[in-house]
């Protein structure tokens, strides 16, 4: 579908609802939003419209009082009985109520969620690959700890204040100033590739962090809400409580549970985010849209967000554990293709594979399982016996051929 032509249709909500419509409607300046409209005359005015019901929610932490949500909403609807013939000023006022009560929720939500997540993503490296060679945990104070292990632990001690690391030594986390920011809240651990972290939180929860992967995550939940932010692949066992649903924020969505077994693959660098119910029931929200519809999902089904489309797509997978078996130190694939399995590879064993020839990158699909407590070496050698491929390390790359034949 061509740019032009994407909001085709779109009603007002619709346009609250789209991600990327949301971004241009906040972009600063007037040259950039009119030639934003210019290449959607069909869907002009809607797009005026949404965009004022945007910019009354524009200005972050200070809530509307009822006369001037009153006042904003009647210089919409003035604005729209001036520009709009009779028949589509009926079908706007069929909806003022609900999308008014509506917005007034989402826009306090958005720009919650926009304070506490912006810092934790954008402070990230835009390759997507953790600039740390160990594990390390920083604190909400700013201070930052090296773990010496592959494989830490991390116990959150809601009552001290603290973490403790690999169930040993346990570290303060208060803030040292008086006034804490939403930043300053959270901690944070990074995860780099070719490592792996495990983390209790305070409610209970279970979190398998898998190699190059973040979590901000705070020592003390708020009252209405439990929720992290992730960066990278990781596995929940979320703790049981259903008046407090926990949310796991990605760059693109939100997964809203209320007690389940989960995995989750979001890492900056993939052209997609996918999640694999194994137990329980979760929501996907895409977590930039100012009204959130959400995506629920039963057990055994796998949801994959399309960057590109943004765009949520379900389907049936008969095996989910083939999806969190990294966290038993193997992998088990089936019917993918060979840079499938070569992607996982380089980040667990913190490599970079390069194929010679688009022939090669594109010819074998396998199904299998793989040791990744076996050296890299070990491994290379299973996958050119059962790809007739051949392996040869370059520098700070392994590169894939086809094997040549004997003579």
């Amino acid at each position: 579908m061509s740019n032009k032509r994407k909001y085709s249709g779109f009603s007002i909500e619709d346009l609250l609802h789209d991600q990327e419509f949301v971004r241009e409607a906040l972009k600063p300046g007037k040259i950039s939003w009119n030639r934003f409209l210019d290449n959607h005359p069909e869907e002009k005015d809607k797009m005026i419209q949404a965009k004022r019901i945007i910019d009354v929610f524009e200005v972050p932490s200070v809530p509307l009082d009822q006369n001037k949500k009153a006042h904003a909403w009647s210089n919409i609807k003035n604005y729209h009985t001036a520009n709009k013939a009779p028949r589509k000023i009926f079908r706007f006022r069929a909806v003022d109520a609900a999308v008014i009560s509506l917005l007034v929720v989402a826009g306090s939500w958005y720009w919650n969620y926009s304070r506490q997540s912006e810092w934790f993503f954008e402070s990230n490296n835009s390759s997507g690959k953790p600039e740390v060679l160990k594990s390390t945990l920083i604190l909400s104070n700013g201070n930052e700890i090296a773990l010496n292990e592959a494989k830490s632990a991390l116990t959150v001690l809601e009552s001290k204040q603290a973490i403790q690391i690999n169930h040993d030594s346990i570290v303060a986390t208060k803030p040292e100033t008086e006034k804490a920011s939403p930043k300053e809240e959270l901690n944070k651990i990074i995860v780099p590739y070719g490592e792996e972290s495990s983390l209790l939180l305070a409610d209970g929860t279970k979190v398998w962090l898998n190699a190059g992967s973040q979590l901000a995550f705070p020592i003390q939940f708020s009252e209405k809400t439990r929720q992290v932010y992730l960066e990278g692949e990781a596995y929940f066992e979320v703790a049981k409580n259903s008046d407090k649903p926990f949310i796991v924020s990605t760059h693109n969505i939100d997964v809203k549970v209320y007690g389940t077994r989960f995995n989750i693959s979001a890492y900056r660098n993939d052209d997609y985010t996918e999640t694999v119910l194994l137990e329980g029931k979760i929501s996907l929200i895409k977590n930039k849209s100012l009204l959130g519809r959400e995506t629920y999902m039963t057990p055994g089904q796998k949801a994959v967000y399309n960057n590109a489309g943004k765009d949520i797509t379900l389907e049936k997978t008969n095996r989910p554990e083939l999806y969190t078996s990294w966290r038993e130190g193997w992998y088990e694939f089936s019917d993918v293709d060979l840079t499938y399995v070569t992607h996982k590879l380089e980040r667990f064993y913190n490599v970079k594979f390069e194929y010679n020839t688009e022939l090669v990158k594109n010819s074998y699909r396998l199904s299998g399982k793989l040791e990744l407590k076996e050296s890299l070496e070990n491994v290379l050698s299973i996958l050119a016996k059962v790809t007739n491929t051949e392996y040869r390390v370059e520098a700070d790359k392994i590169i894939v051929s086809e094997a040549k034949e004997e003579e």
